[in-house]
């Protein structure tokens, strides 16, 4: 962060727009459908409207991916990219900018990959968000936090810290993946 005293109104200012933007939303929404709305409003335009709305609407469906692939992926990119290229500065003989942004687009492709797989195994939206949920809250909230204090600080913290930090990593990853195949087991039994 460019300037880290602005932090706390920045998190103030940024969850004011958030829950202004969610009331605004959920307002229009009931406005527009009352109260027969269904916790998947796509459902609900699909299953009432005609078929060029619902050709709109599956337009719309299809350029939506696309546009909030980079945001979505954006967290985990620049984590993988920080460790890639980290590593890859360690090792000597290899042009910098080159590997660096061949490292990127490898990097880029197979976090898209790994999205656009997970898109087509789980078709409905509740186990998409299930499972990346368990596995990208775990990795963002946890592991990555620990991750970077243990890199930043690992000379001047003490080895029980060090123990603590490597321990809480640990058990943020056992109950990531425990989350992410808990949401494979749900899904393979609702079909």
């Amino acid at each position: 962060m460019r300037h880290p005293k602005k932090y706390a109104s920045a998190i103030d200012i940024t969850f004011r727009i958030t829950w202004l933007v969610d009331y605004l939303v959920g307002g229009l929404g009931y406005l527009m459908f009352g109260e027969e709305i269904e916790d998947q409003v796509t459902k609900y335009v699909i299953r009432r409207s005609g078929w060029l709305v619902q050709l709109s609407f599956g337009v719309l469906l299809g350029i939506l991916p696309i546009t909030k692939g980079a945001l979505i992926t954006r967290p985990i990119v620049t984590m993988i990219d920080q460790f890639t290229i980290t590593q890859q500065e360690k090792s000597k003989g290899m042009e910098p900018k080159k590997s660096e942004f061949t490292i990127k687009f490898i990097n880029r492709f197979l976090v898209i990959l790994v999205f656009g797989i997970c898109s087509f195994v789980f078709t409905n939206f509740g186990l998409i968000m299930s499972f990346l949920g368990s596995a990208i809250c775990f990795a963002i909230c946890l592991i990555n936090p620990l991750g970077f204090y243990l890199k930043l600080y690992y000379k001047e913290i003490s080895k029980l810290e060090i123990g603590l930090t490597i321990a809480g990593i640990a058990i943020s990853f056992v109950l990531a993946v425990c989350g992410s195949i808990a949401v494979v087991i749900s899904g393979i039994s609702e079909n």
